[in-house]
């Protein structure tokens, strides 16, 4: 029996060809090409994330009533930077105060509370440590008598101590 492998013609090896030079126009289609492949992987991370996950809510804390499943504090990371820098709490009266941290240094900036039927009531500015403000205002109401700035808030002081700064 013949060995099949000793009868096959051999190929011949020729030298690679020298690569053909690119015309100005084709480099130009060549570069936007890539220009553009580079700009869609680019706006794609920006959309879905450094990990290819959709974007993760800006809220990462809530805690809700038991018993009537209200929302009653939430702890949000406006920026995205992975501090929390807002901070909503709704008593069970029906009020609500926004509570915000701007240069993330862990005390209150501004607080906005409002009223039962979503009127602002109150801004008060730069928490103090020991939970009062250095300034308050009150807003005006129609019909009510003209504001006049406070003392003290009467505002919840929620603890920032879930881990978030």
């Amino acid at each position: 029996m013949a060995d099949l492998r000793h009868d096959a013609p051999r190929a011949t090896t020729r030298p690679a060809a020298a690569p053909e030079r690119l015309t100005s126009a084709q480099r130009i289609i060549l570069l936007g090409g890539v220009a553009a492949a580079i700009a869609a992987g680019v706006t794609a991370w920006r959309v879905t994330g450094r990990n290819g996950t959709a974007p993760r809510d800006v809220c990462s804390y809530r805690k809700y009533d038991e018993r009537s499943g209200q929302l009653r504090f939430m702890l949000c990371d406006v920026d995205r930077n992975g501090r929390v820098d807002t901070l909503l709490v709704t008593p069970p009266d029906g009020t609500h105060t926004l509570e915000f941290d701007a240069n993330e240094d862990g005390l209150i900036d501004r607080a906005d509370v409002y009223d039962a039927n979503q009127v602002l009531v109150t801004v008060a500015y730069d928490r103090r440590p020991d939970g009062s403000f250095a300034r308050v205002e009150r807003v005006n109401q129609p019909g009510g008598p003209p504001a006049e700035p406070a003392d003290q808030p009467e505002l919840p002081a929620p603890s920032l101590s879930q881990g978030s700064k």
